[in-house]
């Protein structure tokens, strides 16, 4: 039996094998999907409707029909869903969620039946080109995950650096001109007109205006933008202030960016909106200035209410922001440990980028104390309630992977938030259906469950009209035709906790990959030293190796010989156990050597020899042997 080393690998050999497994077998979006026996929300209209004992009917990516049970033929062969009283919602609308380089939060919003996003800058990290790739992926259905509605992301230099241009010019003219749109800033009109057309080019969605802007530079943005059909999301520039841009249709995005409008000795501060100084004193009696303005522009307000209130969590937890009760909430063990543990660190992410911009040493010092945060906090309640009750769209868009922000999750919480400031559970679900599809130009496609539109519902467990937080009681997900019942969402879920889990406490994650002559699973990240090798890190400091090889018309001893001998090792000996995978039996070897612990698999079959080998040290060895060697031995598959 296996008692040391790289045999140690029972218990945990389950669990990193079931993160290669493929994903559940789901009905797919060319599949006909009943739904049956259930009542359905269907958020038509700004009325309050509940259709009860209903059948749903979806074929490819549209709903076909839909009517009381007993009402309506449900297609010979298609998947039938009981829906035993269940109710059912369209699928939500994340109106303003950063994707960054979280490749997973494409799966955490699906299984919190998020369907459709709104990225506000997909260049926020430089993976916009990536991103534009899944929406293309997502909308062909070669991927799983919410549509994707991309947004370029336009701004300008800070005052301080705004000469620079001119200044270049004088180093490199007359022979060299230096052109803003060529470093994508917005300097002015002309600079900004062709930024609008080169991310329209690209196949951006729409624009985001920030910080810094001229006014003169904004109206060329949105001038290039209409012109192009493109819409505008905003903060808001200082010198366009907040009457200009509204009436200029932007869609202005977090709470913070109207407080200059109701403050009074209002003062930005460079850096985060919580470093602005500013009195809320006379906020009552100009909030309906505000709104009148807002709605005579007939322009939406995303208020991300969400981001105002993990960040005041934190703030009050600090000098240890990780001791903040959100963060014993079960979503956080959907989030990578690198990302949680910036938000839980003072000294780095955003918290650092405050206290950089304000040259403080301690967040303690320069954020807005307790009765303010309170004061801020109760304004932004008010605020968004005064405004729907005028009729303002307000939208439900969470900046998800903002300090403390989870994707998907996110959007449960602005729900409750929603309504916590007052609003109804109905009001609260328009926000995150109907109206932003309306905002979008969507109306006709998403955003309501109706004949024709698309097939993006949500199955829940209780009315969330009694009670929003029912919303997180799902019991299934369709995107786009493809349904996915609780248990495959949660297995997804499943999949990612156990390979940030892995991650927190130093395993590999492996990733599949197909070569000539075999498929199989390999370490990511890792340096490939050669076809086959990979390495870790520098190999003159860090020995640890990770080989898969296979050599046709060849025997596994020889071809063992011919990797170890590079270790000097000449004599294989006897092996120590045998694994038996899928495809392949294997003889394991365990070698103990002067560079560390040397696991081996050898296999033939049909005249190829298979070798897998890695080279840990003696502290790390059995932690990569369940997360990198035996995962390989499994899913190795000579067929390719």
């Amino acid at each position: 039996m296996r008692t040391n080393g790289l045999g140690k690998r029972a218990v945990a050999m389950s669990v990193f094998l079931a993160s290669m497994t493929p994903a559940p077998a789901l009905a797919q979006s060319g599949d006909a999907v009943a739904l049956v026996g259930v009542n359905v929300i269907p958020m038509e209209t700004a009325t309050e409707t509940v259709l009860e004992n209903q059948t749903i009917v979806t074929d490819g990516d549209r709903i076909t029909a839909m009517g009381p049970v007993g009402t309506i033929d449900v297609p010979d062969g298609a998947t039938v869903v009981e829906g035993n009283g269940g109710y059912v919602i369209p699928g939500l609308i994340d109106t303003h969620s950063h994707l960054l380089d979280n490749e997973d939060a494409l799966i955490l919003h699906v299984a919190n039946g998020v369907t459709t996003i709104r990225d506000p800058n997909i260049d926020y990290v430089g993976t916009g080109p990536a991103i534009l790739g899944w929406r293309d992926e997502i909308a062909t259905g070669q991927r799983l995950g919410p549509e994707i509605v991309a947004a370029k992301s336009l701004g300008a230099l800070p005052p301080q650096f705004s000469g620079v241009f001119d200044n270049l010019d004088q180093v490199t003219g007359p022979w060299v001109s230096i052109s803003p749109a060529a470093l994508e800033l917005a300097m002015d009109a002309e600079s900004g007109a062709a930024l609008v057309a080169k991310a329209h080019e690209q196949g951006y969605d729409i624009i985001k205006v920030n910080w810094f802007l001229s006014r003169a530079t904004f109206d060329g943005i949105v001038a290039a933008a209409d012109e192009l059909g493109m819409s505008i999301v905003a903060h808001v520039p200082a010198d366009v202030g907040i009457e200009h841009l509204v009436r200029s249709g932007g869609e202005i995005q977090h709470n913070p960016n109207l407080i200059a409008y109701v403050a009074k000795d209002y003062e930005r501060r460079p850096g985060a909106n919580y470093l602005d100084v500013f009195d809320l004193s006379e906020a009552d009696q100009k909030l309906p200035d505000l709104v009148e303005l807002m709605v005579e522009a007939g322009v939406a307000f995303t208020p991300t209410m969400s981001t105002d209130a993990a960040a005041f969590e934190i703030f009050s937890s600090l000098p240890d922001p990780g001791q903040a009760a959100m963060f014993q909430r079960p979503e956080y063990r959907y989030v990578k440990p690198a990302t949680l543990a910036e938000w839980k660190d003072p000294a780095a992410g955003e918290l650092a980028v405050i206290l950089r911009d304000a040259g403080a040493s301690r967040l303690e010092d320069i954020l807005p104390p307790v009765a303010q945060r309170e004061q801020m906090w109760e304004h932004y309640q008010k605020q968004l309630v005064a405004l729907v009750d005028a009729g303002v769209p307000v939208l439900v868009g969470t900046d998800s992977s903002a300090l403390g922000v989870v994707w998907g999750f996110s959007e449960h919480r602005e729900l409750e938030l929603f309504v916590q400031a007052g609003l109804t559970p109905y009001q609260a679900l328009e926000a995150a259906t109907r109206i932003p599809s309306e905002v979008m130009g969507r109306a006709d496609d998403i955003g309501t469950i109706t004949v024709g539109e698309r097939a993006d519902l949500v199955l829940l467990g209780a009315n969330p009209l009694d009670d929003i937080t029912n919303t997180s009681q799902i019991d299934g997900v369709m995107v786009r035709g493809r349904w996915m019942a609780q248990t495959d969402l949660q297995s997804m879920l499943d999949e990612l906790a156990n390979k940030y889990e892995a991650d927190a406490a130093g395993a590999v994650v492996m990733e599949p990959f197909s070569g000539e002559l075999f498929s199989g699973v390999a370490p990511t990240g890792w340096n490939e030293l050669e076809p086959g090798v990979l390495a870790r890190g520098n190999p003159e400091v860090d020995p640890t190796v990770f080989v898969q090889l296979a050599a046709p018309n060849t025997g596994a001893q020889e071809l063992a010989a011919g990797v170890l001998q590079r270790y000097g090792i000449t004599d294989l000996g006897s092996p120590s156990d045998r694994f038996e995978s899928e495809h392949l039996a294997w003889d394991i070897y365990l070698i103990q050597h002067e560079v560390g612990v040397i696991g081996l698999g050898l296999s033939e079959q049909d005249g190829t020899a298979y070798l897998v080998l890695l080279v840990a040290q003696p502290d790390q060895a059995d932690l990569l042997a369940k997360s990198a060697f035996f995962p390989a031995l499994g899913a190795f598959d000579p067929a390719g």
